[in-house]
């Protein structure tokens, strides 16, 4: 549990500000099937899928080298600069229609188990949602918690 809110709190910390045309769900990449679009080069399949390269390759490799340490659980990471949003939507509900739409289309987590989470992050946004799949929500005690707070706030 330490090593999930130590992931949570790393992606928190490595937000910084870019600017990048908005994106839709359908223009983000699969990591799992072609990292190099997902600015992975040189490896064979990631779980981090940073399109505008808005993390260093070491903040990369360190936080995906802290989600294979994790055990049970599948965790993917988007992030990209900004959403396409509209006049009618709120960027914590746009947040929440990608983060549960590149969760299904990726395939995290086991489908049987249902034990996958996709972390979405939209820099300029300023908006995160973290997607679970029912399978693991009885692993995390204090999931309430982030439930109730699931939209963060990157700040400077």
């Amino acid at each position: 549990m330490l090593t999930t809110m130590f992931l949570f709190l790393y992606i928190l910390i490595i937000c910084t500000f870019a600017k990048h045309v908005p994106l839709s769900i359908d223009d983000i990449p699969n990591p799992m099937i072609s990292p190099e679009l997902c600015g992975r080069s040189g490896i064979s399949k990631s779980v981090i899928c940073d399109i505008h390269e808005l993390l260093s390759v070491d903040d990369k490799n360190v936080l995906e080298g802290v989600m294979n340490e994790i055990k049970d659980i599948e965790i993917a990471v988007a992030i990209i600069s900004e959403t396409n949003t509209n006049l009618f939507e709120s960027n914590e509900s746009v947040a929440h229609k990608y983060a549960t739409a590149l969760h299904n289309a990726w395939g995290v987590g086991d489908k049987d188990l249902n034990n996958g989470v996709l972390i979405f992050v939209a820099i300029d946004d300023r908006t995160m949602f973290i997607s679970v799949g029912d399978g693991i929500q009885k692993q995390f005690t204090d999931w309430k918690i982030w439930e109730s707070n699931r939209v963060w706030y990157c700040r400077n």
